[in-house]
């Protein structure tokens, strides 16, 4: 019996989450405990709130102490992050013996960080990938034990990629499961390709429109910033700001 720790919030981690729950799993994967937020989604507040005693402790704030505590007191032997905000040490790494997975929606190593589903966008890619690799000390950088990758469609927004990878996100996560479940060898393909890390404070800056007549750049910004309730692309005219979307499709 595997015992499971799970760090992560929002929908994605939600939609993984539910895969680990499901009973096919209870034989031989045990989830003990969650690091995650008070306020998450509802999923989440049913989860912590359900009958089976789950730790939980909240990721508002870096808990490193509590979370070596969770793995010693009850012989966690498995992390799996999925969105967790905080790096995972390597004392807490070395804890389990490094078998520990998280799930970066985002091609590695060419898109390690933050916003990545905007940049893909930016730079004009033609598809997009979702990754699930082994964790190492450093951000986004162990070896890659699956993905799963869809067709960015010329009409794509932010926000239409980000719901067409959350199904793709969820079968990975299922790989990983399933492999663990049945004790067969997780992969190990190491990286390869040009590494870039992108951060959070860049975004800004790029949602800026510097030529409302080049409509490849504004077309290109629309949908790159399209994800509500987040800010949209934008032009400065006059000392003000004008917001610039894209109509929303799929997703």
């Amino acid at each position: 019996m595997r015992k499971i720790l799970f760090l992560g919030q929002n929908l994605i981690a939600q939609n993984c989450l539910k895969v680990l729950c499901e009973e096919q799993y209870s034989d031989n994967l045990e989830l003990v405990g969650l690091v995650t937020n008070e306020c998450t989604n509802e999923y989440f507040t049913s989860i912590i709130n359900s009958n089976k005693d789950y730790i939980v402790i909240s990721n508002s704030e870096r808990n490193e102490a509590g979370i070596i505590k969770i793995i010693v007191d009850n012989n966690i032997d498995t992390l799996i992050s999925v969105q967790h905000p905080w790096i995972i040490s390597e004392k807490i790494l070395d804890l389990v013996g490094y078998h520990a997975f998280n799930l970066h929606n985002a091609k590695l190593p060419e898109y390690k960080g933050h916003n990545t589903i905007s940049h893909a966008i930016l730079n004009g890619d033609m598809e997009y990938t979702t990754t699930l690799h082994w964790m190492v000390p450093k951000v986004d950088n162990g070896e890659i034990a699956y993905t799963e990758t869809s067709k960015i469609e010329k009409e794509d927004t932010a926000y239409s990629l980000y719901h067409k990878m959350l199904p793709l996100a969820a079968k990975v996560f299922r790989q990983l499961c399933d492999d663990l479940n049945s004790v067969s060898r997780i992969p190990r393909q190491p990286l390869s390709g040009i590494s870039k890390f992108y951060s959070k404070k860049e975004i800004e800056r790029l949602k800026k429109i510097e030529k409302v007549s080049d409509y490849a750049e504004v077309d290109r910004k629309a949908r790159a910033f399209y994800f509500p309730p987040h800010e949209p692309a934008y032009y400065i005219l006059s000392n003000e700001k004008f917001y610039i979307t894209k109509k929303q499709t799929g997703g």
